[in-house]
């Protein structure tokens, strides 16, 4: 329940970002060098596609292997 308010936050600072930046620049190549030359937003930006890639893969092992026991579960929390 935690990991998903997590990835929520994460992708809401990363859409305010870009909605930040789509609002100061009007064209979009100074949209992108404003998004990529801070390091800030490039750890925003990392920050939201590794939340992401992790939910992906709790989807992958729902679809694939569905209800999983109790030891699985902390095998594969223990790994991601």
């Amino acid at each position: 329940m935690y990991f998903h308010a997590y990835t929520g936050l994460s992708v809401a600072a990363t859409v305010s970002l870009v909605m930040n930046s789509v609002q100061l620049h009007k064209n979009f190549f100074d949209v992108v060098v404003d998004l990529t030359s801070s390091k800030i937003n490039l750890v925003v930006f990392l920050n939201c596609l590794v939340a992401l890639l992790c939910n992906v893969y709790y989807v992958f092992v729902w679809l694939f292997f569905g209800q999983i026991r109790m030891v699985e579960n902390k095998v594969r929390l223990q790994t991601c």
